[in-house]
């Protein structure tokens, strides 16, 4: 059975543009262990004063071997389901810059947005802030 959250050809095209700029992705705590536990190496760095953590790339995700996600089976909810985020107003979203946004399948957008049911208001907030801060734009899911 297929991931229906596998962008994979797609990212290979673009060459993982997302994993390589501009900003980190966020791991919230119940993400960590089976990080940590895929030995991987631990590369995430606790946000000060935050409960959540972020994955510091500055030369690419430390995770991306060889134009693939070496912790694909476990990686963080919001790289899971990117190009899908939030507007500015926290409605789903799809990321204008992403080559993938016009070739996305009903079943890729069906199943992050039931990841974006689990998330809490606060998980929510966190993304849609750290993406507009580093530059991510995205357009309402027209239904």
């Amino acid at each position: 059975m297929s991931d229906p959250l596998s962008l994979y050809d797609i990212c290979q095209e673009c060459e993982n543009a997302c994993c390589t700029e501009p900003g980190p992705p966020y791991v919230f705590e119940e993400e960590i262990d089976s990080i940590i536990n895929l030995g991987k190496g631990n590369f995430l760095v606790k946000v000060e004063g935050e409960d959540y953590y972020t994955i510091p790339r500055p030369n690419g995700c430390p995770y991306l071997e060889g134009g693939d996600c070496s912790i694909n089976e476990v990686k963080p909810k919001d790289c899971k389901i990117y190009p899908i985020g939030f507007t500015l107003d926290l409605k789903p979203g799809i990321s204008v810059d992403c080559p993938a946004k016009d070739v996305l399948s009903e079943e890729f957008i069906e199943a992050a947005l039931n990841i974006i049911e689990t998330l809490t208001p606060i998980q929510k907030r966190i993304l849609q802030e750290t993406s507009f801060r580093d530059g991510y734009r995205f357009e309402e899911i027209k239904k």
